[in-house]
């Protein structure tokens, strides 16, 4: 079968996403063998047992806890800043050159703060300079615009959202076995589970390597008029180009800064309030991760088959707000237990967002319209654990008390992210460049977008 046509991909119809892809000028591979070599490496890419190790070594550095969670917040955020420039130009690279060399490019950016923590495990300026240089790969999670452009080479829309589930499942996999690596070895000194993490990274570079091209060499847009034609601001072309993109970036602006700041200040709020530990802590990894395991691979599938990906994008707005709620009527430990099983589902947000905006974006703007959705999710979340780390502090204070407040908050975000769903998103996946996908936003965008129009774009 043909997929969209003027020079897509052609698809074995009785063997796509099972035995066998074939394109020209791409790589021919069984699809079991991509699927291989494809989820070994997001598995390797996920797997970060520093994690649980690396609070208190940030502490002994710092020398207290208050400037160790200040710095880290400012590292981050600038970590964040620095992708916001560099996804869309990322993302239009990868629809120029290919996926293949920005994925072996975003893996060997992600091996440099393990190798530094290796090389240099008490004194940790070379890993936070490290950590800051990750935005030129597109922040902490640039890998991901990366791995949604190359499944939605591969699969026609209706199927992308099931695969982009399944791709977050591996992702899940990771998130429960890196806390246990951790736990299961404790006498390991932090030199030794540094060793383990980087070997986890080297093996993601080489397996980069090895991962078969899914970008047609005829369906790679050729870089016109240099690189001003990859400018960041341009890229945000195309989400102000139509309708749905604008929504559903602001869509995820919402979710992430609701997300991110509430991951700041969770930690503290269950410590203060129903004195949880690193153990508890750990469980509530493992409880979330095979949450979201269950519904990403089982759930998420059976739900595409009777609702569309908007309905599911509600379901998981709808979902995180009852999981702050909880959070906040929370008064014993079984209950926080419990709600991280409801957590599960607010992880179908990103597959049905990711689903939404590769129907809308023609097959030569995957790679820059996810660049540019990742910026987007980057400003949220520098300013998320900026907004809510106050918002907390103030919450909290002596003469407050009312930290649970964080949650109340935290909730008007996403409420405004599912009344923009329900109003301005269809009812349905719409196929490419459709009038209803496209159809001009304010005249302020117009004009912005009259002045930023690619060459390509007047040919048309």
């Amino acid at each position: 079968a043909e997929r969209g046509g003027g020079g897509e991909a052609k698809i074995n119809a009785e063997t796509c996403g099972a035995d066998f892809v074939h394109r020209e000028g791409s790589e021919p591979c069984s699809m079991t063998a991509r699927w291989a070599i494809f989820g070994a490496l997001i598995l390797c890419v996920s797997l970060s047992p520093e994690i649980i190790v690396l609070p208190e070594a940030k502490i002994r550095y710092f020398g207290n806890a208050t400037l160790a969670t200040e710095y880290s917040s400012y590292i981050d955020a600038s970590s964040n800043f620095l992708g916001v420039l560099t996804a869309p130009v990322l993302g239009r690279l990868s629809d120029t050159l290919g996926r293949k060399p920005l994925f072996i490019f975003a893996c060997m950016v992600i091996t440099a703060p393990s190798v530094c923590l290796l090389l240099s495990p008490v004194n940790l300026l070379p890993y936070l300079v490290c950590t800051v240089m990750r935005g030129f790969a597109g922040g902490p999670n640039g890998i991901f615009p990366l791995i949604t452009a190359y499944l939605a080479d591969l699969y026609p829309a209706e199927q992308r959202s099931k695969y982009f589930g399944w791709s977050f499942a591996i992702f899940s996999v990771g998130f429960i076995l890196s806390p246990l690596i951790t736990l299961f070895d404790r006498g390991a000194s932090n030199e030794t589970i540094f060793k383990v993490s980087v070997g986890f990274n080297v093996t993601s570079v080489l397996l980069a390597c090895f991962l078969p091209e899914s970008l047609a060499r005829p369906n790679r847009v050729p870089m016109k008029g240099g690189w001003r034609h990859v400018l960041p601001f341009r890229a945000l072309n195309k989400l102000f180009h139509c309708k749905v993109t604008l929504v559903l970036a602001s869509i995820s602006f919402f979710f992430t800064v609701c997300e991110n700041g509430i991951e700041t200040t969770i930690f503290y709020f269950l410590n203060d309030k129903l004195g949880f530990m690193e153990k508890d802590n750990a469980r509530l990894f493992l409880i979330l991760g095979i949450s979201s395991l269950f519904v990403q691979s089982i759930a998420l599938p059976v739900l595409l088959k009777f609702v569309s990906d908007s309905s599911v994008l509600r379901i998981g707005l709808v979902s995180y707000i009852f999981h702050l709620l909880f959070f906040a009527w929370a008064t014993v430990k079984w209950m926080v237990y419990a709600n991280m099983l409801l957590a599960g589902f607010t992880f179908l947000t990103f597959p049905a967002i990711n689903g939404l905006m590769s129907s809308v974006l023609s097959g030569k703007d995957q790679g820059v319209g996810f660049g540019t959705l990742a910026s987007v999710r980057g400003i949220a979340a520098a300013v998320g654990p900026l907004m809510f780390g106050s918002v907390y502090a103030v919450l909290g204070s002596d003469q407050v008390r009312s930290p649970e407040g964080v949650f109340y908050f935290g909730c008007s975000f996403v409420l405004l992210a599912l009344l923009l769903s329900c109003c301005w998103l269809p009812g349905a996946l719409l196929p490419p460049a459709s009038d209803e996908a496209c159809e001009r936003t304010a005249p302020l965008l117009l004009h912005l977008e009259s002045s930023l129009v690619c060459e390509d774009e007047v040919e048309g």
